[in-house]
Protein backbone atom coordinates (compact mmCIF):
# COMPACT_ATOMS: atom_id res chain seq x y z
CA UNK A 1 0.00 0.00 0.00
CA UNK A 2 2.79 2.50 0.91
CA UNK A 3 4.28 2.20 -3.04
CA UNK A 4 0.66 3.67 -4.21
CA UNK A 5 1.72 6.59 -1.44
CA UNK A 6 4.45 7.77 -2.73
CA UNK A 7 6.12 11.19 -2.51
CA UNK A 8 5.96 12.05 -5.62
CA UNK A 9 2.46 10.59 -5.97
CA UNK A 10 1.46 12.97 -2.81
CA UNK A 11 0.01 16.57 -2.87
CA UNK A 12 2.19 19.42 -0.77
CA UNK A 13 1.41 17.82 2.61
CA UNK A 14 0.06 21.13 3.50
CA UNK A 15 -1.32 19.84 7.14
CA UNK A 16 1.90 18.43 7.93
CA UNK A 17 3.69 21.38 6.79
CA UNK A 18 1.11 23.40 9.41
CA UNK A 19 2.38 21.22 11.95
CA UNK A 20 5.63 21.97 11.75
CA UNK A 21 5.40 25.90 11.03
CA UNK A 22 3.43 25.73 14.65
CA UNK A 23 6.10 23.88 16.36
CA UNK A 24 8.49 26.53 14.97
CA UNK A 25 7.20 28.72 17.19
CA UNK A 26 10.47 27.22 19.50
CA UNK A 27 10.18 23.85 19.59
CA UNK A 28 11.51 22.33 16.44
CA UNK A 29 14.94 24.80 14.42
CA UNK A 30 13.23 27.94 12.03
CA UNK A 31 14.79 26.27 9.19
CA UNK A 32 12.60 25.53 5.81
CA UNK A 33 11.73 22.55 6.01
CA UNK A 34 11.15 20.52 2.40
CA UNK A 35 8.28 18.31 1.58
CA UNK A 36 10.64 15.55 1.73
CA UNK A 37 11.52 16.34 5.49
CA UNK A 38 8.38 16.18 6.39
CA UNK A 39 7.55 13.04 4.87
CA UNK A 40 10.06 11.38 6.82
CA UNK A 41 8.29 12.50 9.91
CA UNK A 42 5.41 10.39 8.49
CA UNK A 43 7.71 7.29 7.78
CA UNK A 44 8.47 7.71 11.76
CA UNK A 45 5.35 6.71 12.01
CA UNK A 46 4.92 2.86 10.84
CA UNK A 47 2.99 1.25 8.13
CA UNK A 48 0.06 2.03 9.57
CA UNK A 49 -0.59 5.36 10.64
CA UNK A 50 1.85 6.35 7.63
CA UNK A 51 -0.86 4.97 5.16
CA UNK A 52 -3.16 6.30 6.91
CA UNK A 53 -1.45 10.16 7.04
CA UNK A 54 -0.98 10.07 3.54
CA UNK A 55 -4.31 8.94 2.62
CA UNK A 56 -6.21 11.27 4.57
CA UNK A 57 -3.32 14.07 2.51
CA UNK A 58 -4.41 12.25 -0.93
CA UNK A 59 -8.00 12.86 -0.18
CA UNK A 60 -8.02 16.10 1.41
CA UNK A 61 -9.17 14.74 5.14
CA UNK A 62 -7.87 16.17 8.25
CA UNK A 63 -5.54 14.31 10.34
CA UNK A 64 -7.01 12.90 13.78
CA UNK A 65 -5.46 14.52 16.72
CA UNK A 66 -3.53 10.87 17.90
CA UNK A 67 -1.87 11.66 13.98
CA UNK A 68 -1.20 15.41 14.27
CA UNK A 69 0.30 14.52 18.22
CA UNK A 70 2.63 11.65 17.01
CA UNK A 71 3.52 13.93 14.47
CA UNK A 72 4.55 16.73 16.05
CA UNK A 73 6.66 14.49 18.42
CA UNK A 74 8.35 13.00 15.13
CA UNK A 75 8.90 16.31 13.48
CA UNK A 76 11.06 17.03 16.60
CA UNK A 77 13.01 13.99 16.68
CA UNK A 78 13.96 14.19 12.57
CA UNK A 79 15.03 17.47 13.66
CA UNK A 80 17.25 17.25 16.66
CA UNK A 81 18.97 14.39 15.26
CA UNK A 82 22.05 15.13 18.00
CA UNK A 83 19.80 14.29 20.84
CA UNK A 84 18.15 11.95 19.54
CA UNK A 85 21.79 9.90 18.65
CA UNK A 86 22.75 10.48 22.31
CA UNK A 87 19.41 9.12 23.52
CA UNK A 88 19.69 5.63 21.33
CA UNK A 89 23.71 5.69 22.19
CA UNK A 90 22.72 5.93 25.98
CA UNK A 91 20.04 3.59 25.73
CA UNK A 92 22.56 0.52 24.52
CA UNK A 93 25.14 1.50 27.27
CA UNK A 94 22.38 1.03 30.25
CA UNK A 95 21.99 -2.22 28.86
CA UNK A 96 25.63 -3.01 30.37
CA UNK A 97 25.88 -0.30 33.02
CA UNK A 98 24.61 1.33 35.82
CA UNK A 99 25.79 4.34 35.01
CA UNK A 100 24.07 4.39 31.43
CA UNK A 101 20.92 3.65 33.03
CA UNK A 102 21.17 6.37 35.33
CA UNK A 103 22.17 8.77 32.46
CA UNK A 104 19.03 7.23 30.11
CA UNK A 105 16.81 8.13 33.20
CA UNK A 106 17.70 11.30 32.81
CA UNK A 107 17.51 11.78 29.09
CA UNK A 108 13.74 9.94 29.75
CA UNK A 109 12.81 12.62 32.69
CA UNK A 110 13.83 15.69 29.64
CA UNK A 111 12.51 13.49 26.92
CA UNK A 112 8.69 13.06 28.39
CA UNK A 113 9.39 17.57 28.64
CA UNK A 114 9.99 17.83 25.60
CA UNK A 115 7.02 15.88 24.34
CA UNK A 116 4.87 17.60 27.25
CA UNK A 117 6.16 21.05 25.77
CA UNK A 118 5.38 19.98 22.08
CA UNK A 119 2.17 18.50 22.74
CA UNK A 120 1.22 21.89 24.42
CA UNK A 121 1.66 23.80 21.11
CA UNK A 122 -1.75 22.56 20.14
CA UNK A 123 -3.50 23.56 23.11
Amino acid sequence: MLALHSAKDLPAPQQVRELADALQAGEIPPDHLESEDLLTAVQCLGPRQNIDVRERILNGKKLTKLLRENLAIYLWEVTHPEWMKMFWETRKLARTTAIGELRLSHLRLGQRKIRGRVLNVFD
